[in-house]
C-alpha cells in the first residue's frame, strides 16, 4: 500500500490476515486486544471499547503486513501473536 500525504494525519496500524484470509487483525494498544476488519487496506473506523481511545476520533489506516512481518515459527492459532512478537524482535 502506498501511503498518501493526506493519510499521514491518521495512525497507521499493521494488519495481519486471519487464518481464513477474510479479515485483517490489528492490535489496539488502548483496548489491549485485536480489532478485526475486512481484508482491505486503508482508513477504518475504530472498534475501540475504551471511550478515551484517540482512535475513536480519528480512526486509523490499516497497512497489510509485509513478508518480513509475517515470518513466524508455526501456523498454530496463535500465528498473529507470533507475528507480533517476531516484529518486536522477540523469539518464541
Amino acid at each position: 500500500m502506498r501511503i498518501k500525504s493526506d493519510d499521514l494525519k491518521y495512525p497507521i496500524l499493521i494488519g495481519y490476515p486471519t487464518e481464513n484470509g477474510k479479515q485483517l487483525a490489528v492490535w489496539c494498544p488502548y483496548c489491549v486486544r485485536y480489532h478485526y476488519h475486512g481484508n482491505v487496506e486503508g482508513h477504518r473506523l475504530a472498534h475501540c471499547k475504551r471511550e478515551k481511545s484517540p482512535y475513536n476520533k480519528t480512526g486509523y489506516i490499516i497497512k497489510k503486513a509485509d513478508n518480513n512481518q509475517m515470518k513466524f515459527k508455526n501456523s498454530s492459532t496463535r500465528s498473529i501473536d507470533n507475528a507480533i512478537m517476531r516484529e518486536e524482535g522477540r523469539n518464541l
